[in-house]
């Protein structure tokens, strides 16, 4: 199983994304003015798969919207804009510089969709967690969590769902 991604992205004249992975770790971040979907999808793929995407906006942009499609994410947006304070707020342990952090405005805006994402998720991550590791079936977390994150099901219905391939 390839490792799962929360992936956030900040669409316009240039784009950005972050990766994470499920623990919150960045693994990586860009932003470039030649970026469109397909180079999108094809360089974060890289990474792993896309369980998530997320966005800063309340209205999800459409290239969010593609991307989520072509990947099979599930899309997390916030009920309302994120402000420039919560973006700070949510980056700020993630300086410019760093190897894999945010270097620029379009990839701060993008690693703060992606942290806002990854703390949404992170209860249900880590329910999933141990309800695997109660029933000693950690080896099974990416199956599991791809199953209850992009198809809504319960943490025990993933499970069984797993178990029969």
């Amino acid at each position: 199983m390839r490792e799962l991604l929360i992936v956030g992205v900040d669409p316009g004249t240039t784009v950005g994304y972050a990766v994470l992975d499920t623990r919150g770790n960045v693994l990586g971040t860009r932003s470039s003015k030649q970026l469109e979907l397909n180079s999108i999808v094809e360089e974060v793929t890289g990474f792993g798969s896309v369980l998530a995407i997320g966005t800063d906006k309340k209205k999800c942009p459409g290239l969010v919207e593609k991307a989520a499609a072509k990947t099979g994410a599930r899309i997390i947006a916030p009920k309302e804009d994120l402000f420039v304070a919560e973006k700070e707020m949510l980056t700020r342990n993630y300086t410019a510089g760093k190897a894999g952090k945010a270097g620029n405005e379009h990839e701060k805006d993008a690693l703060a969709a992606a942290i806002y994402a990854y703390k949404e998720l992170e209860p249900l991550l880590q329910r999933i967690r141990k309800v695997l590791e109660d029933s000693g079936k950690q080896h099974m977390f990416g199956e599991v969590a791809g199953i209850v994150v992009t198809e809504g099901i319960n943490i025990k219905a993933a499970l069984r769902k797993a178990e029969l391939g």
